[in-house]
């Protein structure tokens, strides 16, 4: 049986170039994560009202090499959106001890 085989091509996958992106095992953006999930959640899964949340968690991915960096722009978020005086986006506080 390995004859049959022996002649065959390997596959070998290549990562999607966006779409895809490493899992924050540290738990590096998770607050911002758990700041878009609620924020989502309290607005009936409207996620127009969210934007602020979302830019955040993505700009802390690319600041963390979770996720290539990208101009917000490219994201979907229009100048309008990034005005924000220089000010970083605050994450929300958990209580848990890290």
């Amino acid at each position: 049986m390995g004859l049959a085989s022996a002649g065959a091509k390997q596959f070998r996958p290549t990562p999607p170039a966006r779409g895809s992106f490493p899992i924050d095992h540290d738990g590096q953006c998770k607050s911002f994560f758990e700041a878009y999930m609620a924020c989502v959640k309290g607005s009936n899964g409207n996620q127009r009202l969210c934007r602020e949340q979302s830019k955040a968690y993505l700009q802390c991915r690319m600041d963390n090499g979770l996720m290539m960096k990208e101009d917000l722009k490219q994201l979907g978020f229009q100048a309008a959106d990034q005005s924000g005086g220089g000010k970083k986006p605050q994450a929300a506080t958990t209580t848990a001890a890290s």
